[in-house]
């Protein structure tokens, strides 16, 4: 089995920063966050 490609590593390792710190924040910065993360990974889908 093939090792994953390093854009899929960093938006692993992103998406779990994030979700390791969105218990420490209040529901409208979640919501600002999850839009990110959204954008970001929609940007990098389209880039690839």
């Amino acid at each position: 089995m093939p090792s994953p490609p390093p854009v899929i590593t960093l938006v692993w390792f992103y998406v779990h920063y994030f979700i390791s710190n969105m218990e420490e924040r209040t529901s409208r910065h979640d919501e600002k966050e999850k839009r990110k993360i959204l954008v970001f990974y929609m940007n990098l889908c389209s880039a690839w």
